[in-house]
Formats: C-alpha cells, sequence, structure tokens
C-alpha cells in the first residue's frame, strides 16, 4: 500500500482534486502483518548480542515495536541512576536507528521503574512514570500523562471492522501491592539481595501467610479492573491481545 499522508487535509479528508487509481479501496485501515515485541533488555551488557537485536526488528520492518517490560535495568540506587539507565537504552545506536525507522509503545516492569520487583511504594514514582513515557516518546495528549489516572494501562487498535486487532497493556506495577513484605529501595539487578527476595517470595507465595501486613494483595488495582472490563466488553475488534510486563499464569509472581 502506499503512503497516503500527503493526500489528506487537516481535516482528515482526502484532498480538493485528488484522484486515486485503486478508488477508496486505498483509504481502509489495514489489519496488521508483523507486529514486534520486546523486553528485558540490559543496556549495561556491553556484549553485541545486546545491540544485534535492535538491528535484527529493524531488518524485519514491523508496523509496531512494542516494549513488554524492563527496556533498561537500573543498577544503582537513585533517580539519576533510573533516569541514566533509560538514557542508556535509548541512546543505543542501533535503538535509535530502530525509533527512526519504526513506531514504537509499550509497558514497563520492575527493572525500567526501579528496584527489583518495584511496586507501588517506589520512591517518586510519578516522575518515572513521566521519564518513562517520555523514552517511549508517547505524545502529551496521550490519556497517560494525566494525573489523575493511577496507572499507565491503554489500548491500541490494528485493521478494519472484521480483521481488527485490539491490544490491552496492563500495568503490573504502580498500583501493585505485593503479599510479602521488603524494602524495594536498596535491591537492584545484579546484586545479592535479589537471590534473598526470590526465596522470600516463593516461600510466602505458597505459605499465602495472611499475617503479613501487605495480605490481600492486589496487581492492577480497582481503577484499572474497572477499566480492563468495561474495554473487553464494548471492543468490536475480532482478535484481543492482552499485553502483561510480567508472566500471566504463573505460580510464581
Amino acid at each position: 500500500s502506499s503512503d497516503l499522508t500527503n493526500l489528506i487535509d487537516e481535516r482528515g479528508l482526502l484532498k480538493i482534486g485528488t484522484t486515486l487509481s485503486c478508488g477508496m479501496e486505498c483509504l481502509k485501515p489495514t489489519p496488521p502483518t508483523k507486529i514486534a515485541f520486546g523486553s528485558c533488555f540490559k543496556q549495561y551488557d556491553e556484549g553485541a548480542k545486546q545491540t544485534k537485536i535492535f538491528d535484527r526488528i529493524t531488518e524485519e520492518k514491523p508496523e509496531m515495536f512494542f516494549w513488554t517490560g524492563d527496556a533498561a535495568y537500573q543498577v544503582k540506587k537513585g533517580y539519576n541512576n533510573f533516569k541514566a539507565a533509560l538514557d542508556e537504552t535509548k541512546n543505543n545506536p542501533a535503538y535509535q536507528k530502530l525509533i527512526a525507522n519504526i513506531p514504537v509503545d509499550g509497558m514497563w516492569d520492575d527493572h525500567d521503574l526501579g528496584p527489583n520487583d518495584a511496586d507501588r511504594n517506589v520512591a517518586q514514582i510519578q516522575n518515572r512514570r513521566k521519564e518513562f513515557l517520555k523514552f517511549l516518546g508517547v505524545p502529551t495528549t496521550d490519556h497517560r500523562w494525566d494525573t489523575d489516572m493511577k496507572a499507565l494501562y491503554f489500548t491500541k487498535e490494528f485493521g478494519p471492522q472484521g480483521k481488527k486487532v485490539k491490544f490491552f497493556f496492563l500495568d503490573t506495577r504502580t498500583e501493585r501491592k505485593t503479599y510479602y513484605k521488603h524494602d524495594r529501595s536498596d535491591c537492584f539487578e545484579g546484586m545479592w539481595c535479589v537471590n534473598n527476595e526470590n526465596t522470600i517470595r516463593k516461600r510466602n507465595y505458597q505459605n499465602d501467610d495472611p499475617s503479613y501486613e501487605n495480605a490481600a494483595p492486589d496487581m492492577l488495582g480497582e481503577e484499572q479492573h474497572e477499566w480492563f472490563e468495561k474495554e473487553l466488553k464494548k471492543s468490536d475488534a475480532d482478535v484481543h491481545i492482552v499485553v502483561s510486563g510480567i508472566q500471566i499464569l504463573a505460580t510464581d509472581m
């Protein structure tokens, strides 16, 4: 299909005097044929494999690239180190080439929010949210910039009726209330504490001990739960794809 951008005026209408050899069929939205997903990019790893993946994605020429969590890893304490981690990914030459050719959007997980297994208790979470949206290049008119919105959930639709695909991106970190106690402020990827926290998490998941202060855990928060249910009910898409930064069907979360 040809690029019709220059044929449409500011009202979204076909410019006067324009003729199309393919008729109005040219203006119908087309379903996606290729969408790329990626996660867990350890920007601090200088190995060639960490940068070649972006070249490979660009070569595949997908209509869209979605991050599904951990676009970068904060590895040291401090808000400035969080920003530095995102900048390191964004300034990667191979990633720069990707975003110059392919639209990008996505969702965060714990490491591009902050400490290991981050949740609602992370310091400066609203500022981190703004930095992540800037990293993605999300327009400031997007609803995710609304400070009254508690999490970064959103949808994307592709294709015409009969071939419409709708993606639901769930934010499993911003409103997350975990079922066990631990201090997330000092534990980052590569530290010994990660293994210790994983052991605690597994033990408490199996025991499901209600004596913990964080009993009655929550993953999405009430607002996002309601939004997700309403979006599913009103959707007219033919295919629904749910995207989560964490495993959906897992025994260890």
